[in-house]
């Protein structure tokens, strides 16, 4: 029996690159995966940890051709994680077809916390300043939280003074601290922060990269990553000649740019090798009629996700049916309101009859009833959780019916309570 994977390895800046290319990107999420979770002191964390020489960790891939993309709801990475109230991150664009694409299946957290330190000037995150506090000092802010909820946008910053001052006094790149070092900062003058008039006394969470006493302190660290060229053949003194336009620039003054010269170029021939340093994944294989049959193929696909481990728990089949029916949801048809946000209420519902009944046997029990009256019962099979010609009208017909499909299950619990 022919493997349905194969070990590969792929440059880190490369990997980035194809999930963030200007053109589009072609490393996707597959929506049955969570949501993004990691804090911005994670993503600080998992930084100090590359620029030591830590392993990464490996990946698991699934390379998806152009055919077989509308076939498994997925998502594109964010430039910007929203995280406040009444709006939304910003999404990398996903390249245009023809092109052959691959699904992230486990490593989602690592590789978009990377691009949202490594992505570019706008990547970030924004926050409440309440959370910024706390996610910064591990402490809440007292006093009750007013009627305007400030928030701020951060991108993760280099902090030249701290790096300096910790590099003097160890002598060495090993003896600096970069979780001091990586700061996140507010960058955009205009659209950083949350316009609302604040009172005199209010603690700003965060530094401005752009006030005055700031200015040649705080470089982008995306800014750094875009000058370490990916070339093994240049040295640290051609990296200070980039470092020297660079500072220029950032407007870093004269004398503590002379200081880092020295310094930085050992970091950035640090930031070229981490470019060059290959990541290790494994890549399940497109399918390829002439190796396995489609039933089987997907079959094994599915398998392979109800296995995977996410999150310290195993994938379920229900998991996936949910993701499909919230990509083909018809929320005309039910008051505006998504699949996600129907089953949740009618999981509330149940709660209320005085029965705990978790989501994936909701699922399961809509998915019998569309099985006997739309699909002559026929119930789903694991080959059907990657048709979309299958999978795609069962949303549809379950948002159309969704009264009536409500209205049986909570008799039917009724019923069986009773």
């Amino acid at each position: 029996m022919a493997n349905i994977y194969e070990e590969k390895s792929e440059a880190l800046h490369q990997l980035l690159d194809h999930a963030r290319s200007d053109d589009g990107a072609t490393v996707l999420i597959p929506d049955l995966q969570r949501p993004y979770v990691w804090t911005p002191n994670q993503v600080s964390l998992l930084l100090d940890s590359l620029i030591r020489g830590w392993p990464f960790g490996t990946l698991l891939m699934w390379k998806v051709g152009q055919g077989g993309l509308q076939n498994i709801p997925h998502r594109q990475f964010w430039r910007v994680v929203e995280r406040t109230e009444g709006a939304n991150g910003s999404v990398v664009a996903r390249k245009d077809p023809p092109a052959a694409y691959q699904m992230v299946l486990d490593g989602q957290q690592r590789v978009q916390s990377l691009l949202l330190a490594l992505g570019g000037d706008g990547w970030g995150f924004r926050l409440e300043d309440r959370d910024w506090t706390q996610e910064l000092t591990d402490r809440r802010p007292r006093g009750r939280q007013g009627k305007n909820k400030h928030w701020s946008k951060a991108s993760l910053c280099f902090d030249l003074n701290v790096f300096l001052a910790e590099y003097t006094e160890g002598g060495s790149l090993l003896a600096v601290d970069f979780r001091n070092v990586l700061r996140w900062a507010i960058t955009d003058p205009v659209d950083g922060q949350s316009s609302w008039k604040k009172p005199s006394t209010y603690e700003e969470p965060l530094e401005r990269s752009f006030e005055e006493k700031n200015k040649g302190r705080f470089i982008r660290l995306s800014r750094l990553w875009g000058a370490a060229t990916p070339n093994p053949n240049i040295k640290e003194k051609q990296f200070q000649e980039i470092l020297k336009e660079l500072f220029e620039v950032e407007g870093v003054p004269p004398g503590t740019a002379e200081k880092l010269l020295e310094p930085m170029g050992e970091l950035m021939t640090t930031l070229r090798d981490l470019k060059l340093s290959k990541v290790t994944y494994l890549e399940l294989l497109a399918f390829d009629k002439n190796i396995w049959s489609e039933d089987s193929y997907n079959d094994a696909i599915v398998n392979i996700f109800t296995r995977l481990n996410t999150a310290g728990r195993t994938l379920t089949r229900e998991e996936i049916t949910l993701a499909w029916l919230k990509v083909g949801w018809d929320e005309a048809a039910t008051g505006g309101k998504t699949a996600g946000e129907c089953f949740l209420q009618l999981q509330a519902e149940v709660f209320g009859l005085g029965l705990d009944i978790e989501m994936d046997s909701l699922v399961s029990a809509v998915s019998f009833i569309w099985s006997v009256c739309c699909n002559q019962g026929n119930l789903l099979a694991n080959r059907d959780l990657l048709r979309g010609a299958t999978i795609r009208p069962m949303a549809s017909e379950l948002a159309k019916r969704w009264t009536d499909i409500r209205r049986a299950v909570l008799t039917g619990l009724g019923v069986c309570r009773a």
